[in-house]
């Protein structure tokens, strides 16, 4: 179905969820948001370069003799 429509496969797979939301969805019931679980972790550190992978191995303690 991908090929044929030149659409990627993911977005096949969205309008399959996003239809199966639709028929399972009572219009007069506002869309509960599920409460995803947290690591705890402390997030995203300003000035890391993601793309730098000797400053990520400092940061991860990888480059420690």
């Amino acid at each position: 179905m991908a090929a044929r429509s030149h659409r990627s496969l993911g977005a096949i797979i969205d309008d399959g969820i996003r239809a199966l939301r639709a028929q399972h969805q009572d219009p007069q019931r506002p869309v509960e948001r599920p409460e995803l679980p947290v690591d705890g972790g402390s997030g995203f550190v300003a000035g890391i370069d993601l793309e730098d992978r000797e400053q990520l191995a400092d940061i991860l303690g990888d480059n420690a003799c």
